[in-house]
């Protein structure tokens, strides 16, 4: 978590204001069923979400999203492809940033996964 803690902590975020926090969850085709990856991938961004909450960015700002095994970013079995990506998006002197962490897309396709 040292990464996302210096994530919050960049000049690139701070001062702003934070509109929300997209976090995705990816998965790898070897890692399990297919019908499992997309649960996979969304107990990860959840796990990133909950840290988040803890680092005190308030849980109406975070978007959470599972896109199992659809966006490889490399060879099938790579522990690349089984990865959460954030992105920060808010406002910095009236100007609108973004702020990722490898990159995302919005979506809302995962609920709360003990």
């Amino acid at each position: 978590m040292v990464r996302l803690e210096k994530l919050l902590r960049t000049p690139a975020a701070q001062p702003c204001e934070l509109e929300m926090m997209i976090v995705v969850g990816h998965a790898d085709v070897a890692e399990a069923a297919f019908n499992e990856l997309h649960g996979l991938s969304c107990r990860r961004a959840n796990r990133v979400k909950d840290q988040l909450v803890r680092l005190g960015i308030p849980l109406d700002r975070i978007f959470v999203e599972g896109f199992g095994a659809r966006q490889l970013v490399d060879e099938v079995g790579s522990t690349r492809n089984r990865r959460v990506e954030i992105e920060a998006v808010g406002m910095i002197n009236s100007c609108r940033f973004r702020r990722n962490e490898a990159s995302s897309t919005a979506g809302s396709t995962c609920m709360d996964v003990p």
